[in-house]
């Protein structure tokens, strides 16, 4: 199965806080198109950028870089960057003792997947 069928991201960027969903798979083959979209949405100039990662179904120490790599990011543009980790995403970052490095909240506007 192709990478992009592995990954799907939506942006939401009509107000503040912009809203980078993230659903399905993130390891080697699809964690480039994460680190774009987030430089993408880090660049926009956003003041506040919030990533739903609730629905990720998968994720390996790729996602660690990743978020580790827009938390710089941001902190360099002063954007706040929070994020809703999701099963998946808490346990990497846990395991690797990197969640406190984070904000955490839900995003009220971030429809949960049906799918269980």
């Amino acid at each position: 199965m192709p990478a992009s069928e592995l990954l799907r991201l939506h942006v939401t960027a009509d107000g503040e806080p912009v809203l980078l969903r993230v659903a399905g798979e993130i390891d080697v083959a699809t964690g480039p198109r994460l680190c774009r979209a987030l430089g993408r949405v880090l660049d926009s100039g956003a003041e506040h950028v919030h990533v739903d990662l609730a629905d990720v179904t998968f994720c390996d120490s790729t996602i660690v870089h990743a978020l580790l790599h827009a938390r710089t990011r941001a902190g360099m543009r002063g954007t706040t960057l929070t994020l809703d980790l999701g099963e998946w995403a808490r346990r990497l970052l846990d395991i690797t003792g990197t969640t406190h490095l984070f904000t955490l909240r839900r995003h009220p506007e971030a429809p949960r997947s049906a799918d269980p």
